[in-house]
């Protein structure tokens, strides 16, 4: 294995480990996330049961999503890409791209908060 190859394959690993853990993290949790609850404006206690369902719900299910990513790069990473297939050097770079779209909105995690503060609105 080339050097350029052994670091995508110590980088895909760790790619792997980070969606599994927070796949982990998004099942497991009993409410939504601090910053969800930050943009609502509400405490999980304030929440109707039903919406706090459905928001678990769809927690639930962006969690399966990324435990199912990360299994498959893990896989494919600790099988193929191992054994030098080069076949298996394609997958892993689109299984990590359907995790990406939501990267350039992550700032809007963050913004959108004290946008709407700084113009006296309220969730």
């Amino acid at each position: 294995m080339t050097f350029r190859l052994k670091i995508a394959f110590v980088l895909n690993i760790l790619v792997s480990i980070a969606l599994i853990a927070f796949s982990l993290r998004y099942l497991l949790s009993s409410q939504i996330m601090p910053y969800h609850l930050q943009v609502i404006g509400r405490s999980w206690n304030d929440l109707d049961p039903r919406l706090q369902m459905m928001l678990l719900g769809l927690l639930g299910l962006g969690g399966i999503g990324q435990l199912s990513t990360g299994i498959t790069l893990g896989i494919l990473t600790l099988i193929p890409f191992r054994r030098g297939q080069r076949w298996a050097y394609w997958p892993s770079p689109s299984s990590v791209s359907s995790t990406a779209p939501p990267l350039p909105m992550a700032p809007m995690l963050f913004t959108t908060p004290l946008r709407q503060q700084r113009r006296g609105r309220k969730w």
